[in-house]
This record gives structure tokens, C-alpha cells and sequence, in this order.
């Protein structure tokens, strides 16, 4: 009699209890927009116009007051331009110290040499007081296919220029009477579109940046002004942004050549 009870209170097919609730399919997760989740970084002077922004369909941060939605394939080209124009003004200032160590030019006779014009550097013509042409410059000639135009020629999206001083100022193709250095600037053949950042470099081979959001320089008709870059650093934090004469904010630009200078 125990033993019937118990079959029949504890046993039984197992089959016949409780069936256990049915699976619900999971919902496929969205996938984000891949236009609108990038995040590009635009290297600016500290404090100033760098930062990330996002592509089509998100928000802007950075890059000054100009929120209008770019591609992120724009915004790619944009800061392959900007590399290749620090590469580019790296290569300026490697032929420039060549130039400068060899003398081909002396034409104050102080046994210093001096700088070179862009043609010059550029072997289009030969250099000022002699009959020679300058041959180390493979990597400038590589990357400048065209003739400078009354000093100025492009490369990947920018304008570059090659100042040196003279006895009237600085000159970008004739006149030039001294060693005490050069510089030269890169900026966009079209603001925002080629390129957004304004550079510089002089015989120091130190590349400065500008935001370039107050001048906005681009093309042939908007260039800085040879002295655009200089301005008051400070002497306990030289790497911070300054005020240039251009009314515009500079700092290093922090780039890093993949050789160093001969």
C-alpha cells in the first residue's frame, strides 16, 4: 500500500509535467551607420580647432565653428594632404641644409652659405652667382612635379612658397643677400576641400601649424605673409600656441621626419 502511494504521488511520465516556455528568437541587433560612428582626429594647435569629429549624420566637435557635415572619405583625403605636405616641407628644409653646408652660394663672401630659392632648389635653374646646378634633391624633385609660378608651386592639395631675406625684405625669387635662414609655407590650394592647416618651416627644421581658421588661407590669392608664423613663444612652455603676426594661433606641429637631416 506504501509502495502504490508513492509511485503514484512521485512518479508519472515525465513527459506529462509542465512544458518549459518556447525559445523567443533574439532580435537582430542594428547595425550603426558606419558614416556616422567614425572619428577622425585632426592635429591642431593645443586647445584650438583640433580634435575628433564625427562624419555624415553625427555631431561635430572641434575643427573651430564649422559643424557642416563632411564624408569621412573628404575627411581622409584631407589628412593624408596634411601629412604629405610635413612630409614635403621635411624635404625642403633636408635640401635647404645641403645647400647651405655646401656654399654653393656665398654672395656676401662671409664663407656661410646661403639658402636657395625654390627654382634653385629645384635644379630648374642654376644657382645665383655660378654656373652649377643643385643635385641633392631627389626627394624635392620627386615630389615637385610643376614649375614654381612667381615663387609658389603644389604638391598633394597645397601651396608651398620658399622666402629668403634680402635687402628689401624677404624675397621668393631674387635678391637674396644673406645666410641668416629661409621658411616655407604650405597652406590648401582650396580651404577645407585640399586641406585645413597652414604650415611652416624655417632653418631651424622645426614644422609650426597654424589652425588657419581666423585667415583661411588658400590658393594663389590668400597666402601668408612671409612673416605670418613668427610671434612671441614662451619661454617656459614653447611647445603651447602662440599669437602670430597673421593674428592667427600657432604651436609646433609635432611632426616627426622618418629619417633625419645628413
Amino acid at each position: 500500500m506504501t509502495l502504490g502511494l508513492c509511485l503514484a504521488g512521485c512518479g508519472g511520465d515525465p513527459a506529462e509535467s509542465t512544458p518549459a516556455p518556447k525559445p523567443q528568437a533574439s532580435k537582430k541587433a542594428s547595425r550603426p551607420n558606419p558614416e556616422s560612428t567614425r572619428l577622425v582626429h585632426f592635429s591642431a594647435p593645443a586647445g584650438n580647432s583640433g580634435g575628433t569629429r564625427r562624419g555624415s549624420g553625427g555631431d561635430a566637435a572641434g575643427l573651430g565653428s564649422r559643424t557642416e557635415p563632411v564624408r569621412y572619405r573628404e575627411k581622409t583625403r584631407v589628412l593624408r594632404n596634411q601629412e604629405k605636405a610635413c612630409e614635403a616641407l621635411w624635404d625642403i628644409f633636408a635640401a635647404q641644409r645641403s645647400a647651405h653646408l655646401t656654399q654653393l652660394v656665398d654672395s656676401n663672401g662671409d664663407g656661410t652659405g646661403e639658402y636657395l630659392f625654390f627654382d634653385e632648389l629645384l635644379g630648374i635653374r642654376k644657382v645665383r652667382g655660378g654656373d652649377v646646378e643643385f643635385t641633392d634633391n631627389g626627394n624635392v624633385r620627386a615630389r615637385f612635379k610643376r614649375t614654381p609660378q612667381d615663387g609658389r608651386t603644389q604638391y598633394h592639395g597645397y601651396m608651398f612658397q620658399v622666402w629668403l631675406p634680402g635687402e628689401n625684405g624677404w624675397e621668393t625669387r631674387d635678391g637674396a643677400s644673406s645666410d641668416a635662414g629661409f621658411r616655407c609655407y604650405a597652406w590648401p590650394v582650396e580651404f577645407e576641400e585640399t586641406g585645413k592647416l597652414a604650415y611652416c618651416i624655417d632653418e631651424r627644421g622645426e614644422v609650426y601649424a597654424s589652425s588657419n581658421e581666423r585667415t583661411a588661407y588658400h590658393g594663389a590669392d590668400n597666402a601668408p605673409a612671409p612673416d605670418a608664423f613668427e610671434g612671441e613663444l614662451s619661454d617656459l612652455h614653447p611647445d603651447d600656441k602662440y599669437l602670430g603676426n597673421d593674428k592667427g594661433w600657432w604651436s609646433k606641429a609635432g611632426f616627426v621626419p622618418a629619417s633625419p637631416p645628413r
